[in-house]
C-alpha cells in the first residue's frame, strides 16, 4: 500500500471508528431527511446538514487535511475529489445498541458495524484511491 492509499485508508478509518461521532449524527440526519445515503464532500466547507453533523464534518475535514498532508506529503491543493459516502442499512435495534455502546464507553477504537462506507480521493493528476469499510456479518446487528 502506497503512502497516498495509506492516508486515504487512515482518513476513512478515522471517520468510521469511534474517534468521531459522524456515523450517529449522520444517521440521525438521514433519518430526519428520509435518506439512506450520506455523501460528505471533504473539500467543500458548505453543508446543509444539522448543526451537530456539520460540526462532525468540520472536524473530519480538519483531520483529513492533517492526515493527507503528513502521511502522503500531498498538498490539499492537489486533491480534486475527496468524498465519503455512508450507506445506512441498519435497523432501529442496531442503532439503539450502537448509541448505548457509545454512551457507555465514549470512544471505541474499532469499526462500527452499522454501515457500509466508501471514501474516494482523486488527485488532479488523475490518481484515484478508494477505501471501503463494512461489517456485513455481525450477528447482533443483523
Amino acid at each position: 500500500m502506497g503512502r497516498f492509499q495509506s492516508a486515504v485508508h487512515n482518513i476513512g478509518h478515522h471517520a468510521v471508528s469511534g474517534l468521531c461521532n459522524i456515523l450517529a449524527e449522520g444517521y440521525a440526519f438521514c433519518e430526519r431527511e428520509g435518506r439512506e445515503i450520506l455523501k460528505i464532500d471533504l473539500l467543500n466547507s458548505n453543508s446543509n446538514a444539522s448543526k451537530e453533523l456539520d460540526n462532525e464534518i468540520r472536524q473530519l475535514r480538519e483531520k483529513a487535511v492533517s492526515i493527507i498532508t503528513t502521511t502522503s506529503g500531498t498538498s490539499i491543493n492537489d486533491i480534486q475529489v475527496a468524498e465519503l459516502s455512508i450507506n445506512y442499512r441498519f435497523n432501529e435495534k442496531a442503532y439503539q445498541l450502537h448509541k448505548a455502546h457509545m454512551e457507555n464507553i465514549g470512544v471505541w477504537y474499532g469499526h462500527d458495524p452499522l454501515y457500509d462506507a466508501v471514501l474516494i480521493c482523486k488527485l488532479k493528476n488523475g490518481r484515484v484511491s478508494k477505501s471501503e469499510f463494512s461489517n456485513r456479518n455481525v450477528p447482533q446487528y443483523a
